[in-house]
């Protein structure tokens, strides 16, 4: 596995990002999912992309590297609220400085850690100016 260093970070080339659990490219099999992890993890990656807004990827992905979970970086996103379940649910950006400390908290629950490694704004909120989602940021 080859990788790259920047400032204390080591982080490999190849990462896994964990969109297809959402169920995007369809029926999803868990148990495979993590199979396929596990063995990410030893081929040498420890990058691993997820986000709040795909499905239950957080905490399959938790569950999944908690035993060298200080072996990996994790990427998640936060920019979207939503309520109700599946394509019918209701969805609207939120980046305000509440919401984003908020979702970082659940986050950090479902993936049952107290870190994130890289916390990314998803989508744009165009109701929230960028210095208070910046603000929130950097307080976390």
């Amino acid at each position: 596995m080859k990788y790259r260093k920047h400032k204390d970070f080591t982080v490999s080339e190849v990462g896994i990002g964990c969109y297809a659990l959402s169920g995007a490219y369809g029926a999803k099999d868990v148990k495979e999912f993590k199979q396929m992890l596990d063995h990410a993890h030893d081929l040498g990656v420890n990058f691993f992309d997820t986000a709040d807004t795909y499905g239950n990827a957080e905490r399959i992905l938790g569950e999944t590297v908690k035993p060298y979970r200080d072996d990996v970086h994790i990427a998640t996103k936060v920019g979207v609220k939503g309520e109700g379940e599946g394509e019918g649910r209701d969805v609207k950006p939120d980046l305000s400085g509440k919401y984003v400390k908020f979702a970082c908290e659940q986050s950090l629950k479902r993936m049952q850690t107290d870190y994130i490694n890289l916390y990314q704004v998803h989508f744009d909120d165009p109701d929230t100016s960028i210095e208070e989602t910046v603000d929130a940021l950097e307080i976390l």
